[in-house]
């Protein structure tokens, strides 16, 4: 059977190529996915006082940023 990707959605002309998720440990999810291969476009990114970013790409480049608190040590 033969498959056609689905496109991708647009809002003002504009591709939406990312995902934004959050986790309550992200210092554990940063290792647990460099336990994995993952190559991040950025890593425990402080946001806030209170809030952190990293940032990676699935394998098709779609931006997959997730969010979390900030390490207390930071």
């Amino acid at each position: 059977m033969e498959t056609t990707p689905l496109p991708t959605p647009a809002v003002g002309g504009l591709r939406i190529n990312n995902v934004a998720l959050a986790t309550g440990d992200l210092n554990a999810a940063i290792a647990m996915l460099a336990q994995h291969g993952v190559e991040f476009v950025w890593a425990d990114q402080p946001l806030n006082a209170a809030r952190s970013s990293t940032m990676l790409r699935d394998p098709e480049g779609n931006l997959i940023n997730i969010f979390g608190p900030r390490n207390a040590s930071v």
